[in-house]
């Protein structure tokens, strides 16, 4: 049988084993005897016929052998094929954004972790000294030396810095650890410019990581803050050198028991974020008039309140005739104390007219409909908005909490504020709409270029969610423009719209919906069809064949997928 067996040419010598571990630690490329496809393919025809001579052999010793042969060309094989692999091949540049890519995924899947509020609470100081040391990239790194290299004096995969600062790193060694990784971390990151987001939750620790971020604000480019009044005394060396940040976030927690005492705390911490020459998008909380005097509004474009409590609430409406009009204004809400505390819903919010260009208004956190509606209700009735162009209703929790639709005050308001006239756009995917009231909305918007709506389903068996069919025969009927229509036809000019369905219309009739919006060939319209969990089908190749049709003639941009 040994006479049979396959030539030991193919198994490696020492030497070339040597050789190939080398080159798998670096970035130098295979040798030519070996960086061609035949050789890799020849090793695996030779590794399948000493498998297929190892199941003849009877004699031990020559099986033993054999089977001592077949593992080192097993092993050789695979190195060769490691060797010839593509990624190998990548540039830096390209490797580095395939990293980015593996540590995003990697989030990804702790968000789903997350959803186990019990296990997440469990782990959460380990988890907490993973995410502050890229558990990730130390992964990747360990794949040979050249990644090694590339993961270590890359600064921007280290510029992204993620504090969670749990009660349980009160332990000492809980503290060291955190400050080791933290230092090693600004190490590494040399002079990218920072990503940052710090939860100063619990713990003793938060002066010493709060003092040793100060003395990098020369390299903020986007920081989030989450933490009480009193932690920011610990940042106020950083006044007048944040040359380069343009993304802040202040979301400030008081005592609970004295509004007045916290939002004046409040007011002197936003003292150290007056001289930021780049800012562009900032987020606040716990507002007070003489917070917000001091907000330097010049070349800032996104402006998003979130009020941890309503009664900041009028502030921030108040605070709304002094933002530039192009400024996109947001006010998010906290109305979940309503329902907890017995406080009598209402928002005593002032009569205020503003001249913004774009408006959103939500909710954070689970609530009631009838507060959602009293919360509601009362800020638009405040509002006058005469040159309003986007308007949007949105809630953080959607679908599991959505807004109740305030029909009455929101007619009110666009009559008042001559929607007619000048509103483009409007965003109710989280809002809960007959279609009858969609109709009546929609008539009185004659300018409307973008629409958003939504179907909705109850969610976790039934306990959060709304069911409603909104995407119907009917309404995408009352939709199409009929050119040889004598009454005006509901909203003539809208080319750009995001349905989220069950997908329980008909599909001719979405067709013919759909032509008769791309039927001008001076407009390109947009259509983003997204179905709803458990709600997918494919449309009727008819259709897609017209869809696909009118995307090469650029009269549509299409998208149909499931929703995020």
């Amino acid at each position: 049988m040994s006479g049979q067996r396959s030539s030991s040419k193919f198994l490696p010598t020492s030497a070339e084993t040597q050789q190939i571990y080398s080159l798998l630690r670096s970035h130098a490329p295979p040798p030519s005897h070996i960086a061609s496809d035949p050789i890799a393919r020849s090793l695996s025809d030779e590794l399948e016929r000493r498998a297929q001579d190892i199941a003849q052999l009877r004699d031990s010793e020559e099986l033993a052998k054999a089977e001592e042969d077949h593992a080192i060309l097993a092993k050789h094989c695979s190195n060769v094929r490691s060797l010839l692999s593509p990624i190998r091949r990548l540039p830096s540049e390209l490797l580095v954004d395939v990293f980015v890519a593996y540590a995003a995924l990697h989030d990804s899947e702790e968000e789903q972790f997350m959803e186990d509020r019990a296990e997440w609470m469990e782990h959460r100081a380990q988890r907490a000294l993973e995410a502050l040391a890229q558990k990730p990239l130390l992964v990747l790194s360990r794949v040979c030396s050249r990644w090694y290299g590339l993961v270590m004096n890359t600064p921007t995969l280290w510029s992204t810095i993620e504090l969670d600062v749990p009660e349980r790193w009160t332990q000492m060694k809980s503290v060291s650890n955190a400050m080791l990784l933290l230092n090693r971390a600004l190490e590494r990151s040399a002079d990218a410019p920072l990503t940052i987001e710090v939860f100063t939750l619990e713990g003793g620790v938060r002066p010493r990581i709060l003092k040793l971020l100060g003395q990098h604000s020369h390299r903020w480019r986007n920081f989030s803050l989450y933490c009480s009044v009193n932690d920011l005394r610990h940042l106020r060396n950083i006044k007048g050198n944040l040359p380069l940040l343009e993304t802040l976030t202040i979301d400030l927690a008081g005592d609970g028991f004295d509004f007045d005492r916290d939002a004046k705390a409040a007011s002197r911490s936003v003292e150290l974020f007056t001289e930021v020459p780049r800012l562009r998008s900032l987020t606040m909380g716990m507002l007070h008039d003489t917070t917000l005097a001091q907000v330097h509004l010049d070349k800032v474009k996104t402006l998003r309140f979130v009020s941890p409590d309503a009664q900041y609430a009028p502030t921030a409406v108040a605070f709304m005739a002094m933002v530039p009009a192009r400024v996109k204004f947001q006010l998010l809400l906290f109305i979940s104390n309503w329902a907890d505390h017995n406080i009598t819903p209402g928002i005593n919010a002032p009569a205020t007219s503003s001249y913004i260009e774009a408006f959103a208004i939500g909710m954070h956190d689970y609530f009631e409909a009838g507060h959602c509606v009293k919360a509601l209700t009362d800020i638009l009735d405040a509002l006058t908005l005469p040159q309003l162009l986007h308007l949007e209703f949105r809630s953080e929790d959607a679908p599991n909490s959505l807004l109740s639709w305030t029909h009455t005050p929101f007619l009110n308001l666009a009559t008042r504020s001559s929607f007619q006239t000048h509103l483009q756009s409007l965003c109710m995917s989280d809002v809960v709409i007959t279609e009858p009231q969609l109709l009546q909305v929609l008539s009185v918007l004659p300018l409307l270029q973008t629409l958003a709506i939504s179907d909705h389903v109850t969610t976790e068996e039934g306990q959060h969610g709304a069911d409603q069919l909104l995407l119907t025969d009917s309404l995408l009927a009352a939709l199409t423009l009929d050119a040889g229509a004598q009454s005006r036809p509901l909203v003539p000019l809208l080319c750009d719209f995001e349905f989220r369905s069950t997908l329980q219309f008909k599909d001719d009739v979405f067709d013919v919906f759909l032509s008769s919006r791309c039927q001008d060939s001076s407009t390109s319209c947009v259509a983003r069809l997204y179905w709803i969990q458990d709600h997918g089908r494919a449309l009727d190749p008819s259709v897609v064949t017209r869809i696909r049709d009118l995307c090469i003639r650029k009269r549509l941009s299409w998208e149909f997928c499931a929703t995020e």
